[in-house]
């Protein structure tokens, strides 16, 4: 049973993560060259709902950033944002690189 209803809010990262050590270390291990100004290979994560997912990434993300100052990343929820052009639209906002699009 559910006793926070925020946890279930897109917003909301935990302070730690249970039962997916070796999920967080497999993300955190692939993204370990940002640590050292270089840049990283795409990170795809797949898996059926509710697996914890954007947990997981949120969670790691949010670890880089206590560490990484200046870290320019874009959560996507794509169950909003789910044609291709708007997936883009919306990580080129976020990361402050629009042009005005004439649609």
């Amino acid at each position: 049973m559910i006793t926070d209803a925020r946890v279930l809010q897109p917003e909301f990262i935990p302070r730690e993560v249970t039962h997916r050590d070796a999920e967080v270390n497999t993300l955190s291990s692939v993204l370990q060259p940002i640590l050292d100004g270089n840049s990283t290979d795409p990170v795809f994560l797949h898996g059926p709902s509710g697996v914890g997912k954007t947990c997981i990434a949120q969670f790691t993300v949010e670890r880089l950033r206590e560490n990484v100052v200046d870290l320019n990343h874009q959560y996507i929820n794509c169950w909003e944002d789910y044609s291709r052009f708007k997936t883009l639209y919306t990580l080129l906002e976020g990361i402050n690189k629009t042009i005005d699009i004439h649609r």
